[in-house]
């Protein structure tokens, strides 16, 4: 049972998930040859699986958590073993396909199965003690985290690549930063001598 401190929250993630659930769809109908086309890259078939998985997930753990004097934890455990076994599937036909799990799905499938253990964990506190804030908390924290890789992989679908991403122009910048830093401390050690 979740407290009624909580329900605020959860209601509002249920509205801001149908909108996201419903933006995705209309990304994915502008032109779902590109991706649930014969010929569509499988990135974005996976980006288009993770980001509804995720959002999907989000809508319905929140929609039980509103449901009054209901003890959620094994309804989310249903939820996140499911979530579980899509992420592992779609990984598995990716490798059967011959598509090596190369750096940013690698990191996307680490993460789902990440975060939907974590939600099992939260749901089995749940369920051993109903109400405990704590478990609450962590359970909220995981639907904020899914939100973030739901939003990261739309925004792979709608064309964004890697150097695109935020991550990517934090990663530029420090690399320059450091790079200056380097030819000034070189410079500094060994000052031209002015002519003569």
């Amino acid at each position: 049972m979740i407290p009624q401190d909580f329900l605020t929250f959860f209601a509002a993630s249920l509205t801001a998930d149908g909108a996201l659930i419903g933006l995705l769809f209309v990304a994915i109908s502008i032109e779902p040859q590109h991706t649930f086309g014969d010929d569509a890259a499988l990135e974005r078939q996976l980006a288009a699986n993770s980001a509804f998985s995720g959002l999907f997930n989000a809508f319905l753990v929140s929609m039980l958590a509103l449901i009054p004097r209901l003890h959620i934890g094994w309804g989310i455990i249903v939820i996140a073993v499911l979530s579980l076994v899509n992420v592992s599937v779609h990984t598995i036909d990716k490798l059967r396909r011959g598509q090596r799990a190369y750096g940013r799905s690698l990191t996307y499938t680490i993460g789902g199965l990440a975060v939907y253990g974590l939600e099992i964990v939260y749901s089995v506190q749940l369920i051993r003690r109903p109400g405990d804030i704590g478990a609450v908390y962590g359970l909220i924290f995981v639907l904020v985290a899914q939100y973030g890789f739901a939003l990261i992989r739309s925004w792979t679908l709608l064309g964004a690549t890697e150097r695109r991403s935020i991550v990517f122009v934090l990663i530029d910048f420090i690399r320059r930063r450091r790079a200056q830093t380097q030819v000034t401390a070189a410079h500094s050690e060994h000052p031209s001598i002015p002519p003569v």
